[in-house]
């Protein structure tokens, strides 16, 4: 899911700005000196938002946010089932705020489900994104036992697995679709003797691999294409699969 804001959660890009000499002629007065350049965090400028505001701001943001998704439960395709908790949240420097919500449907996780709600300055409503045109609304009785979903989330590991997790079930949304899926985790080594952490998401009726997302990344280092190596990539856990 492609939210503007939601991706200044993620990251704060730092500029520095680097003056080179430029040599004058002879004949031309000498250039005054450059200003020494501050070092240290005074060196920036203060971010205009925080994903860290006081407890009082943050209280205030969070239930405006719980209204307005109350109030706009059709715009977040909303079902009877569904429960919301917070992920994270941003309030800029004039008061304005967006709000991030995971979504679980009967208890389960549900991928591709998150809600983001947008407050204007005065704390009221402006809009709201959702990852999804549909509801969560599944059968909740898989047709597919976990024994299988383990099987094919084997056979869709690519090298050596060293161990395989217990399958649980799991919701996955995507455009108009939601599918009832078990998840299960496939830990090993890539062909390129990289780790991986494979997440399998299987439909729970068809015993089909919906989606594949591994916790590791990986990339070719420059040069290396030839020789079959790469690097690890990206530390910490990925989210799970259409997240």
């Amino acid at each position: 899911m492609e939210i503007p804001r939601a991706a200044r959660l993620l990251t704060v890009a730092l500029a520095c700005v680097s003056a080179s000499a430029i040599a004058l002629p002879a004949a031309t007065a000498a250039p005054a000196p450059h200003p020494v350049p501050t070092a240290g965090p005074g060196a920036f400028s203060a971010a205009p938002y925080t994903a860290d505001p006081a407890p009082a701001v943050r209280g205030r943001v969070v239930d405006a946010a719980q209204k307005a998704l109350t109030a706009h439960a059709d715009a977040a395709h909303r079902a009877d089932g569904d429960a919301f908790t917070v992920r994270n949240l941003v309030v800029d420097r004039d008061g304005s705020a967006a709000v991030r919500f995971d979504r679980t449907y009967k208890g389960l996780p549900t991928y591709g489900g998150d809600v983001v709600v947008h407050l204007k300055k005065d704390g009221t409503y402006q809009s709201l994104a959702t990852g999804s045109a549909t509801s969560g609304a599944v059968s909740t009785q898989p047709r597919l036992a976990a024994a299988e979903a383990v099987k094919a989330s084997k056979g869709a590991f690519k090298g050596h697995i060293d161990s395989v997790s217990a399958s649980h079930l799991a919701v996955q949304m995507a455009g108009t679709d939601a599918t009832l899926v078990w998840e299960t985790v496939v830990s090993g080594t890539r062909p390129d003797q990289t780790p991986s952490r494979l997440h399998v998401l299987v439909d729970a009726r068809t015993g089909k691999v919906v989606r594949t997302n591994d916790e590791v990344s990986t990339f070719a280092a420059e040069g290396a294409a030839n020789a079959g190596t790469s690097k690890v990539g990206g530390g910490g856990p990925a989210p799970p699969p259409g997240a």
